[in-house]
């Protein structure tokens, strides 16, 4: 694998660890071999024992993939070459009770690791490639790394100073994002694996009901909607201008919406009274929930994405009305 390329696994969550990780201190490091197999024979609770656990399997039962610690705890170096985070891998599993059930995940995760091609050696062509390129977003941050930005196909979003679109080749547990390389190599250009991205989304969110459900509460007015699928690709189904139509038919025009984690997007109706309590919903997935895209709420206005601003606030009725906010 080329240096640097970012493999994500939609349940094992294989991913490029972003900037923000880097603050983490390689605490492990200090520590001699056996101070850190002993510090994982016990319940890996915490992040350097949690990565030491993972590179003791490793070692033992998979050693071509040759993974070695970093000056991160949740950071491994892969083959050399690649970079391979453990923080989503460690999120799904902290929970856990009890040894079994973490080992079966980290081996899990392993085998994808090992099932994974180099991109030179995968979908050498077009024709092969052409069904399974997706669109995703990601953050920002991923391209911190001045490496990795000139390498990655992407392209900023209008709505956003934080998100970016890129493309990925989809497989059955994982997915990597597309290279320069790979455009160079299949001879296709930019455009061309955009419109076939699209509708190779489009395709697979055909038979996604979108079905908006009433506010609950004391005097709740509007509705509302969530698309919150474990395909990878919840988020992302917002770029389709199909899907931003199928919001605004189901909740009226105009209206709001969120992506706050790359498996969630909730929309409310402009005339919704609870738009609050949606927004701290929007914060505590995007604080809480694995790959975290973006707190923002944005506006979607005859099914293009806007500032949440370029709405006029909803006026509220009088207090003396009897229906009150």
């Amino acid at each position: 694998m080329n240096k640097n390329t970012p493999v994500i696994s939609r349940r094992l969550s294989v991913a490029l660890v972003p900037a923000m990780l880097a603050v983490l201190l390689a605490l492990v490091l200090g520590l001699s071999a056996d101070a850190r197999r002993k510090v994982s024979q016990k319940t890996p609770n915490t992040p350097k024992a949690f990565s030491q656990y993972v590179l003791d399997i490793a070692e033992k039962e998979y050693p071509d993939l040759k993974l070695s610690a970093t000056n991160s705890p949740f950071l491994l170096q892969w083959k050399g070459e690649g970079q391979i985070s453990l923080d989503n891998l460690y999120k799904q599993v902290r929970n856990n009770k009890g040894q079994p059930g973490m080992r079966d995940s980290v081996v899990r995760f392993l085998n994808v690791l090992t099932n994974v091609p180099p991109p030179e050696e995968e979908l050498k062509t077009w024709e092969e490639a052409r069904t399974r390129v997706r669109p995703q977003i990601f953050p920002r941050d991923y391209l911190k790394e001045a490496e990795l930005k000139e390498k990655m196909v992407f392209k900023p979003l209008a709505f956003s100073n934080e998100l970016m679109e890129g493309y990925v080749i989809d497989s059955e547990n994982a997915f990597r994002y597309l290279l320069k390389s790979d455009l160079s190599r299949w001879k296709v250009s930019l455009e061309t694996v955009k419109k076939a991205a699209y509708d190779n989304l489009g395709t697979a969110t055909a038979s996604t009901k979108l079905a908006s459900k009433l506010a609950t509460g004391d005097e709740a007015r509007g509705k509302y909607l969530v698309i919150a699928v474990n395909d990878g690709y919840a988020a992302a189904r917002l770029l389709l201008p199909a899907v931003r139509n199928q919001i605004e038919t189901e909740l009226g025009k105009p209206c709001y919406v969120a992506i706050p984690n790359r498996d969630c997007l909730i929309a409310w109706s402009y005339d919704c009274n609870q738009e609050k309590q949606f927004e701290n919903q929007v914060i505590r997935k995007f604080h809480f929930q694995d790959h975290p895209l973006s707190p923002e709420v944005y506006a979607l206005v005859n099914s293009k994405i806007e500032k949440k601003d370029s709405i006029a606030p909803r006026e509220k009725k009088p207090a003396t009305t009897e229906d009150q906010d």
